[in-house]
């Protein structure tokens, strides 16, 4: 309904500038308009399903595992930070691009947290010990 309605509001813009007479030049200029308002969705909704195996196809470079890799990192973040969780629900209804989830200071934390949880595993727990008497 979000890309619905950005269409809407460029297909409006649209004719406030041009006549119905000059459709026929214009036509192109609108599909390319029409084309960026569903791409941030597009792209969005392609690359979570490449985060399936079953997925044919899929790529597999460099890119796509760094963007599955932050992903993961994202959503656990989202629970217990309302800055990151705040920013995650401004993309996801396309009120604002992809790019702002990687803002400097939700990068920050998303490397902070992958940090922490590799430090958490590579140092053995103390085990409890309940001393008898």
């Amino acid at each position: 309904m979000t890309v619905a309605a950005l269409e809407a509001k460029i297909v409006d813009q649209f004719f406030q500038r041009h006549s119905i007479d000059s459709l026929a030049q214009q036509t192109h200029a609108l599909q390319k308009r029409l084309a960026t308002a569903h791409q941030e969705a597009w792209s969005a909704a392609t690359n979570m399903d490449y985060r399936y195996h079953s997925v044919p196809n899929k790529p597999t470079d460099t890119v796509t595992r760094f963007a599955n890799w932050y992903w993961d990192q994202l959503l656990e973040l989202v629970v217990d930070r309302a800055g990151v969780h705040h920013t995650f629900l401004e993309v996801l209804h396309l009120l604002k691009p992809s790019i702002a989830l990687f803002h400097p200071a939700i990068l920050a934390q998303v490397l902070w947290h992958d940090f922490r949880k590799r430090w958490q595993r590579s140092v053995p727990q103390q085990e409890s010990t309940i001393s008898t008497l």
